[in-house]
């Protein structure tokens, strides 16, 4: 293979890996340029319409006669214009594909995720299981356990130590209140049929951290999500670990 011939290939990896970029960047690049050719095109168009306005000795011409005295002068605002149109539109083409291969590879993901979490359960027991995914919070825990560089959240005037493992936060509360905030959540799951990670948020008293979460949710029709607790020791008290009894997974669009 010549030198010519791999850079060749090696542009086209480059510009397939970056394509929508590159066709937004030019149609937004063309749109730009367009505007700049309409605004250069104006004066001539007007210099040709008053040519053709004294060639035909009119005071006012007629649409037709305007569009035939001036048009030459916007075919390169309109070549250009119609370029970036098609840049966008390919850039989203190519992004619409894009997500729906992520979006088949997912569901291929979540179908086998789900077949193994229930496969494991059917072999260990559903409360083995549990106290596997229990194990695996309060192992988060002792990795990054409370500290003066750990940022709490502190809620009201509670005084019991929370940690929440999607967001990896620790907050203060009390029990009682997170118990009522996870059975309000169930009631909020089956009357509304899906409760995003940013709903488990409000209602345990945290800050939501990005709109990304609103899309992360826990599906009635996947499995009803229950909110259990466990503790890890911490200095002479205990940290509360919540454990949900499922992972969130994309909100799926019509």
């Amino acid at each position: 293979m010549s030198k010519l011939s791999k850079w060749i290939g090696l542009f086209k990896v480059e510009f397939d890996k970056h394509s929508p970029e590159i066709l937004t960047g030019l149609g937004i690049t063309g749109m730009f340029a367009s505007v700049i050719f309409s605004i250069q095109a104006t004066p001539k168009a007007m210099k040709s319409i008053e040519e053709k306005k004294k060639e035909l000795n009119k005071e006012k011409l007629s649409v037709g006669e305007t569009i035939e005295a001036c048009w030459k002068h916007y075919i390169p605002t309109a070549v250009t214009l119609a370029t970036s149109t098609a840049c966008v539109i390919g850039a989203n083409s190519v992004n619409t594909r894009r997500n729906a291969a992520l979006a088949a590879a997912y569901s291929i993901s979540e179908t086998a995720l789900t077949e193994y979490r229930d496969k494991v359960k059917e072999i260990i027991g559903e409360n083995k299981e549990k106290d596997i995914r229990a194990d695996i919070v309060r192992d988060k825990v002792n990795s990054d356990p409370p500290s003066a560089n750990t940022q709490l959240i502190v809620k009201g005037k509670g005084s019991t130590l929370f940690f929440e493992p999607i967001s990896g936060r620790y907050f203060y509360s009390e029990p009682e209140k997170v118990r009522q905030a996870a059975l309000e959540l169930g009631s909020m799951m089956l009357s509304e049929t899906y409760i995003s990670v940013n709903d488990v948020f409000v209602m345990l008293g945290l800050p939501t951290t990005n709109r990304v979460n609103d899309y992360l949710i826990w599906d009635v029709n996947n499995g009803y999500l229950k909110i259990d607790f466990d503790y890890v020791p911490y200095e002479n008290d205990v940290c509360w670990v919540i454990i949900y009894s499922s992972d969130p997974i994309p909100k799926k669009f019509a």
